[in-house]
């Protein structure tokens, strides 16, 4: 099967390389270059201008932003396709917004998408649902999360050589990281942490712990970096809350307290891979305590998400062929 990928995002794209890999498929990648906010006329350029070229596979899978489906959607495409949701259905970027994006026909288009033959819709995290729902758009209930797992490569370093990385929690640079200002806190506990850039998960193989404050209901790394093996020290539900309003907070709207229990770091099915945190002196505890149990019980999830995942993707190709 002949399968062309049109993603923006580089995690999407080493994601399904390793199910491709595995599943046996030929697998190339288009990369939009039209932006995030795709209206009719768009939609309708994008089409020409490639028509030949997608004509060429049997099946394309859209990710990341839902939007780029709109080019396979209006045009009467009638092979396969299958819609990854990675950020919300309607995502748009308001910065360079320019054309009116969401409009009403791409509701109406979307909507229909679920009941076309050969396509599947599919969401990369639970909340898509709900949100999509809330929008008035019924998806079903086919989740598909990221598998995490990357085909073997060379990579380039970027954490310093120097690290005693057992000994090492390893803070990501994102936003709320740094506006709870989580290096700093680790001083003044005694705690050794490490924050900068580095080169993919493999780069981060052999930290004791990755000290982090969600700010989306999932995202690759995470998966990624349980595929290193790599325990997560997190904040509980109730500090979390506590911090959304004590710091300057992002979430991947919307942020819906309500909604905690969907997200990928506080699901239920989920709670055995992560250590919670309740309080910064109880996070001193935490690091300081066994967190072998933890690595044990991520190995043996990733095992078994890796099998079921590529099985739904053998199924999903299997659906739109």
């Amino acid at each position: 099967m002949k399968v062309l990928h049109v993603s923006h995002h580089q995690g999407c794209r080493e994601d399904l390389d390793y199910v491709a890999d595995r599943l046996g498929l030929t697998l190339d990648h288009f990369e939009y270059r039209g932006g995030y906010n795709i209206d009719r006329a768009r939609a309708e350029t994008a089409w020409q201008a490639e028509r030949e070229r997608f004509l060429s596979y049997d099946a394309v899978v859209t990710s990341d932003t839902a939007p780029l489906s709109r080019i396979f959607l209006q045009n009467g495409w009638n092979k396969g396709l299958v819609i990854w949701i990675c950020n919300r259905f309607d995502y748009c970027d308001q910065a360079t917004n320019d054309c009116g994006f969401p409009d009403a026909d791409y509701y109406s288009l979307f909507a229909s998408a679920v009941t076309r033959p050969r396509t599947v819709v599919a969401s990369y995290t639970d909340f898509e649902h709900h949100y999509a729902r809330s929008r008035g758009i019924p998806l079903g209930d086919l989740t598909v999360k990221p598998v995490g797992a990357r085909l073997p490569g060379s990579f380039v370093a970027q954490v310093p050589p120097h690290i005693d990385r057992a000994a090492t929690c390893f803070i990501p640079s994102y936003h709320n990281d740094r506006s709870a200002d989580l290096e700093g806190r680790c001083r003044a506990l005694g705690i050794a942490a490490f924050s900068g850039r580095y080169g993919g998960p493999a780069d981060l193989r052999g930290f004791r712990a990755i000290l982090h404050v969600p700010y989306a209901w999932s995202n690759f790394a995470l998966f990624e970096n349980l595929q290193s093996g790599l325990p997560y020290l997190i904040p509980s539900p109730r500090m979390l809350r506590e911090l959304a309003d004590s710091i300057d907070f992002f979430w991947s709207p919307p942020f819906w307290t309500d909604h905690l229990e969907v997200a990928e770091w506080y699901a239920p099915v989920h709670r055995h891979l992560f250590t919670y945190f309740d309080s910064w002196s109880h996070l001193q505890h935490l690091v300081e305590g066994d967190l072998s149990q933890r690595q044990q019980s991520i190995a043996e999830f990733c095992e078994t998400h890796t099998r079921q995942t590529l099985a739904q993707w053998s199924d999903i190709l299997d659906r739109v062929a």
